[in-house]
């Protein structure tokens, strides 16, 4: 099959435009193995992420006795490589020709900066290693190989995973979270300049949801976050209350059910008055209104 077609068949890249897709293909190379010929080497740096065009590969491995252990087989139209592409650690199986085969080897380059614009096709990539960090972790050396990669589908997930993708440079810093059992808390955001006076943090979620407020509810058009709680204080009053930008400290709240807010980030700026905020679930457990009167218990000084 055509590289073009075979990616366009594909669920990975269900959200790619008819623009996108020729670029990948463009920038790719396609390599032939013959039976038995190694594609990748288990712990060597990943660099590509290989469909396959035509034929089947096996992914094996060695467990701690030295014996081969066979972790699957990977279909026409089945993909591999992923781990190392969202984990950028080196490769952690062995890729096998078992018949005549044709790769597309998409670039690490390319298919991160792909992926970067689409969360369907990282929420596939992440059930994929689910389903196969699973299966490597069961392997007890089988008879025959079961195929681990359907390509018409994302694969079966036995247990949910997290996983956290970051990419850092010396001023800026991308990160996307995935959840495979709870899609709406998947989130990717990105800091720019850091360690300057005007870094500035962005974070978006994959998906919208209908958020509930005193006022009624309203509907977002992207996911949502819940801050952290935290404090606002003026310089001055930071340091009336011996505080410091960064500190954590902990704020006790009396009232009908009076209780202890724990972990409360101190936030100091010229502009800031005090004012503390935590989510509105936090606020109701504890019946707090506007008049309820809080005391700082002890700050933690980082160090």
């Amino acid at each position: 099959m055509q590289p073009l077609s075979m990616l366009a068949d594909n669920p990975l890249f269900a959200e790619f435009s008819d623009e996108e897709l020729p670029n990948i293909v463009e920038g790719s190379d396609v390599g032939a193995y013959r039976p038995g010929q190694i594609v990748i080497h288990v712990g060597e740096p990943g660099s590509f992420l290989g469909v396959v065009l035509a034929g089947t590969v096996r992914a094996q491995t060695r467990d701690t006795q030295g014996q081969q252990v066979m972790l699957g087989e990977i279909p026409t139209g089945g993909y591999f490589g992923e781990i190392s592409l969202v984990s950028g650690d080196p490769t952690t199986a062995d890729v096998v020709a078992v018949t005549p085969c044709e790769i597309l080897e998409i670039p690490h380059s390319i298919m991160s900066e792909a992926l970067s614009t689409h969360p369907q096709g990282m929420s596939h990539i992440a059930k994929t290693i689910t389903a196969r960090l699973t299966q490597q972790s069961h392997a007890q050396a089988p008879t025959r190989a079961t195929v681990v990669t359907d390509a018409r589908r994302a694969p079966d997930v036995a247990a949910a995973a997290r996983i956290l993708a970051v990419e850092c440079s010396d001023t800026c810093l991308q990160y996307k979270y995935y959840d495979t059992d709870n899609e709406i808390s998947n989130i990717e955001g990105i800091v720019q300049g850091i360690g300057s006076a005007t870094a500035v943090a962005t974070s978006r979620g994959v998906r919208g949801r209908r958020v509930s407020l005193p006022a009624g509810s309203v509907e977002t058009g992207e996911g949502v976050i819940c801050a952290r709680r935290h404090l606002h204080l003026s310089p001055e009053e930071a340091l009336m209350l011996g505080l410091r930008h960064k500190d954590e400290m902990s704020m006790r709240v009396g009232g009908e059910r009076s209780l202890i807010f724990n972990e409360v980030a101190v936030r100091v700026h010229p502009e800031y008055r005090l004012d503390m905020h935590i989510d509105t679930d936090e606020a109701n457990a504890a019946r707090l209104d506007h008049s309820t009167v809080g005391y700082v218990e002890s700050a933690d000084v980082p160090s």
